[in-house]
């Protein structure tokens, strides 16, 4: 899965953190990377310096994690202790198994 996010309205250095989290854990706290979650799935981070707040950062960033079970996950999306925004996402369990036609 991928990423793609534009944020603008910053200013100074700011530590942009995306993760994505399982719904049925509750809150996990994103400036506490340090710390591992057992409910977050993924966590990318990096620091990116506004030198206007006319200024326009643009990422894409891939998700390449193994989804632990079916349900509720959020993808979240922070400037340093800030929540920008969250999705929710529904993951379902894929069979491999194809009906016949007749």
């Amino acid at each position: 899965m991928s990423v793609y996010f534009a944020i603008t309205d910053g200013l100074g250095r700011t530590t942009l953190r995306l993760q994505l989290v399982d719904a049925d854990g509750g809150y996990v706290d994103a400036t506490k990377d340090d710390v591992e979650d057992p409910h977050r799935v993924f966590l990318a981070k990096i620091e990116v310096e506004f030198v206007s707040p006319l200024m326009v950062f643009e990422g894409a960033i891939g998700i390449a994690a193994t989804i632990p079970r079916a349900g509720l996950y959020h993808c979240e999306l922070w400037a340093n202790d800030v929540p920008l925004m969250s999705r929710r996402i529904s993951a379902v369990r894929a069979d491999n198994k194809r009906e016949s036609n007749p």
